[in-house]
């Protein structure tokens, strides 16, 4: 089981074995968290709202947070 396990991690490029200090490094360039631009809001002519931001690579993620209606 260990070997399909390491077969897998090799053939996926998984990172599960890094620390997090490590992945930090390799993903920031840099020992210091990167910063991303305000994003985007923008009404659709189909009345929806398109979220775009001018920092490349950047995810965009939120949440609907009905709780409050």
């Amino acid at each position: 089981m260990r070997l399909y396990c390491d077969l897998w991690v090799n053939a996926t490029g998984d990172l599960g074995g890094l620390t997090e200090a490590a992945m930090r490094t390799m993903l920031w360039k840099s020992t210091r968290q990167p910063v991303s631009k305000e994003p985007h809001f923008t009404k659709t002519k189909d009345h929806k709202i398109s979220i775009s931001s001018p920092t490349e690579g950047v995810a965009i993620l939120y949440r609907l947070d009905r709780e409050n209606e």
